[in-house]
This record gives structure tokens, C-alpha cells and sequence, in this order.
């Protein structure tokens, strides 16, 4: 299938050690949920970015394309940044990685139970 995005994966996403896994620090979290954090929710979602790709193709699992679950990943990860509360138990990345989860798990089922209806037995 030619016409089939390609999406790139970073198997270093996985090593808690990196440092871009370190950058999202509270403080980064809580200017990015200011008025002006434009620059610091871009700061968040590169640094998400790697991860975000690697569960998109691990969710995925060859039966749907997993770009279009990375953007609904990617959608929820921004969306975290509003809904996180500074001082929860959570870092913000195991935060945002369960929000990303989910959207991608329900993006996952919607597309599956289209192909299903659009393919009877």
C-alpha cells in the first residue's frame, strides 16, 4: 500500500533516563496553561512527541493506521495540559501518556467498528 503515511518511530521514547523524558517540569506545565504559553505547549508536545508515535503503533497493531492514531493522541496530550493539576501524585507525562492512551484506544475501536459495518460477513 503506497498511499499508506509513514509514521517515524523513536524506540528511545521508552528510556525514562532521556533527557527531553525530564524536560516537563511543573513549572513548564503551569506556564503553558497561562494566557501567553503558546511556547511552552509547544515545548510539552515535542517532548511527548516520540512517545505519543511509539503507543500510536503499539495501540495500532497493523489493523488501523497508526497516524491516525497518533493525532488523536496528540489532540488529548494538549488537551492534558489544560486539565493537569499542578501538585497531583501524576507527572504530567504519565498524565498525559493516559489521556493519550485512551483517545488513541477509542479512535482505535471507532475505526475498527467502521471497518467492521463497512465489510458485513
Amino acid at each position: 500500500m503506497p498511499d499508506d503515511p509513514i509514521i517515524h518511530l523513536d524506540y528511545g521514547a521508552l528510556r525514562e533516563d532521556d533527557p527531553e523524558q525530564a524536560a516537563i517540569t511543573p513549572d513548564m506545565v503551569k506556564k503553558a496553561q497561562g494566557v501567553f504559553g503558546k511556547r511552552a505547549k509547544e515545548s510539552i508536545m515535542k517532548a511527548m512527541d516520540s512517545l505519543l508515535r511509539l503507543q500510536a503503533a503499539e495501540i495500532a497493531q497493523r489493523r488501523i493506521n497508526p497516524q491516525d492514531l497518533y493525532e488523536a493522541g496528540r489532540e488529548a496530550a494538549f488537551q492534558a495540559i489544560d486539565e493537569y493539576r499542578i501538585g497531583q501524585t501524576d507527572s504530567f507525562r504519565k498524565f498525559a501518556k493516559a489521556k493519550a492512551r485512551e483517545a488513541m484506544l477509542k479512535a482505535r475501536d471507532k475505526k475498527s467498528k467502521q471497518t467492521n459495518e463497512a465489510w458485513p460477513e
